[in-house]
């Protein structure tokens, strides 16, 4: 089983559309036919709500409108089975999918544009690539300076061929199998990374 995934923070250019998982558990399993199964559960903040609030700019009728509006538009995502406001800015989320990513090719968490991890399938090559989106030093620097940090365990368990990976810890499990893990401690962390060979 799978508590998902990698990692990371996303954040759009100046930190204006961000989440950062803030605190978070995730697995992945991905098998060697393209099959996948995501799972994740933790705290993300929603940075320009925690920076207005950090700031003292809105009253609590002002926070709890934009609470809503998130809290709908992320309970629009089928595979969000859980969303609920924590406080300051930071909600509870519980994301579940599972698919063949041969079929749909690529695969985003949250939604394209603000894509905590990936996992990507190239026919061309027959390999699948998984990528945390990479906090760049500066908006890492800014997001600490604000009192935002983040931290969590990407689980990656696969029978495919790992290619290449830069995981704080392997497993060997059954078989082919591997469990890669990545502990993330801080936004400064690289983001996780593993590319697999189907074939």
């Amino acid at each position: 089983m799978i508590k998902r995934i990698v990692t990371i923070i996303i954040c759009t250019v100046g930190l204006s559309a961000c989440y950062l998982p803030a605190k978070f558990d995730a697995d992945i399993e991905i098998a060697r036919n393209g099959f996948y199964k995501i799972d994740f559960a933790g705290y993300l903040a929603r940075v320009p709500l925690y920076s207005k609030l950090h700031k003292n700019e809105l009253s609590p009728a002002e926070e709890k409108e934009q609470v809503d509006i998130i809290l709908r538009d992320l309970k629009r995502d089928e595979s969000v089975v859980e969303a609920s406001y924590y406080q300051k800015g930071h909600f509870k989320v519980v994301y579940k999918k599972q698919g063949d990513l041969l079929q749909s090719k690529m695969i985003t968490i949250l939604r394209r544009n603000e894509d905590l991890i990936s996992l990507t399938f190239s026919k061309k090559n027959g390999t699948i690539t998984v990528r945390g989106n990479h906090v760049r030093k500066q908006d890492a620097n800014r997001l600490a300076d604000m009192g935002l940090w983040m931290e969590g365990v990407l689980r990656l368990k696969t029978d495919a061929a790992v290619v290449s990976n830069n995981a704080t810890t392997i497993k060997k499990g059954e078989g082919r199998e591997q469990l890669l893990i990545w502990e993330i401690k801080g936004p400064f962390d690289p983001a996780p990374k593993a590319v697999l060979a189907l074939r």
